[in-house]
């Protein structure tokens, strides 16, 4: 199923991340305005396949998630969940910094500097 989202699409969002979909109904607010929305329980609907930032959409494999297709609506707002096994990692956060230190008398050279880690987000 494709999902267009325009300009309004969330940055972080990437495949096998889980895409849930909360039906918002509209009620009346103070003085008759329609700006008060009730929220329904998050239903998850499917798994990212597809990521197309530069056309504002994602295509979801729904596979699994049954009766959960007729939670998709104009009036719904989605969320996404990151896959755990996908996006785990010994550094968290966007920026590390690392000192190098020789306390030798002697001249060293380093011929390799490798970390652990798995971006959370692009």
């Amino acid at each position: 199923m494709k999902l267009d989202f325009g300009n309004t699409m969330n940055v972080s969002v990437q495949p096998t991340d889980i895409v849930y979909a909360v039906r918002m109904e509209e009620e009346r607010g103070i003085g008759g305005s329609n700006n008060v929305y009730n929220a329904q329980k998050p239903k998850s609907i499917g798994e990212v396949v597809t990521v197309n930032h530069n056309e504002g959409y994602i295509i979801i494999d729904q596979t699994g998630y049954g009766a959960a297709k007729s939670s998709v609506c104009e009036n719904c707002y989605y969320l996404f969940s990151k896959n755990r096994n996908a996006n785990i990692s010994g550094i968290l956060g966007y920026y590390a910094e690392v000192e190098y230190k020789n306390n030798s008398k002697k001249a060293s050279e380093i011929f390799a500097v490798g970390t652990e880690y798995a971006p959370s987000s692009k």
